[in-house]
């Protein structure tokens, strides 16, 4: 929710399309800013695939000339870090005292 009203009080057009990644990178071989920088950049590279896809798709079969590719593509992720070990993200608020 804060990123789509940072985005809104910027008077950007954008769509907000979540990734699909799994985010089941082995933690143990990152940093937490590595990890986080590495999410994030999976996610943005897996909409934005799924988007140029989706274009060509639409294109090919309304027969017109290819739909428009974004012409930007956001990825971000948050996790918890606690002592230098990463705790991801809490389901729901009794998750995150337990953290």
């Amino acid at each position: 929710p804060r990123r789509k009203a940072l985005l809104t009080q910027l008077n950007l057009k954008f769509e907000v399309i979540p990734s699909t990644f799994a985010e089941d990178l082995d933690k143990s071989k990152f940093t937490p800013s590595q990890y986080v920088e590495q999410n994030a950049r999976i996610k943005a590279e897996e909409v934005f695939d799924a988007e140029c896809k989706k274009a060509v798709d639409d294109a090919e079969s309304a027969a017109i000339i290819k739909g428009r590719k974004p012409d930007l593509c956001i990825g971000c992720d948050t996790v918890v870090v606690f002592n230098e070990q990463i705790l991801e993200k809490p389901k729901d608020e009794e998750h995150a005292k337990q953290m």
